[in-house]
């Protein structure tokens, strides 16, 4: 994702926090802590004024690593739905293991899928719609897709195509 914490819509967050249960009042105490933090920005060795941002959570607080990997709980929640749905499926990578289809590390991501078109159609949709509804947006300069030597070259041009739409 490019810019992960600046980008993050304090909504969503406020979102996923429901959806996961969280107290109203601490919910709208951590809406407070994100939402009101006044910025100046030094241009030129001289601050500007102040201004509210109106997304985003700021790098270097630590409540944003745990905000943000609470977020990243939701997008992972709609892989696991999709794979009970059978619309995507994990790489084994151990005999009789559950295949798995995401690592998040902060603000990195990695996917482990089953290549074909299907799989790799409905795996574009949810990253889509999450973005969309978070506000995140993919970094295609840092994005990398990395195939099995098997891999037939229809798969590996078509998951290349549907990822840098």
């Amino acid at each position: 994702m490019s810019k992960t914490f600046n980008r993050i819509r304090w909504n969503f967050v406020v979102h996923v926090l429901e959806k996961l249960g969280f107290p109203r009042n601490w919910i709208d105490l951590i809406y407070k802590c994100i939402s009101t933090v006044p910025y100046s920005v030094l241009i030129n060795g001289r601050t500007t004024n102040v201004f509210n941002p109106s997304c985003g959570l700021r790098q270097g607080d630590p409540l944003s690593p745990i905000l943000f990997s609470i977020c990243n709980e939701s997008f992972s929640a709609s892989l696991s739905l999709a794979i009970i749905r059978k619309e995507i499926k994990g790489v084994s990578i151990a005999r009789d293991s559950p295949p798995p289809t995401d690592l998040f590390f902060a603000d990195d991501s990695f996917f482990f899928l089953h290549l074909d078109n299907k799989i790799l159609s409905n795996f574009s949709t949810i990253l889509k719609d999450y973005c969309d509804d978070s506000g995140q947006i993919i970094n295609y300069h840092k994005s990398q897709i990395f195939f099995i030597p098997k891999t037939p070259i229809d798969i590996k041009n078509y998951s290349i195509s549907l990822f840098l739409i």
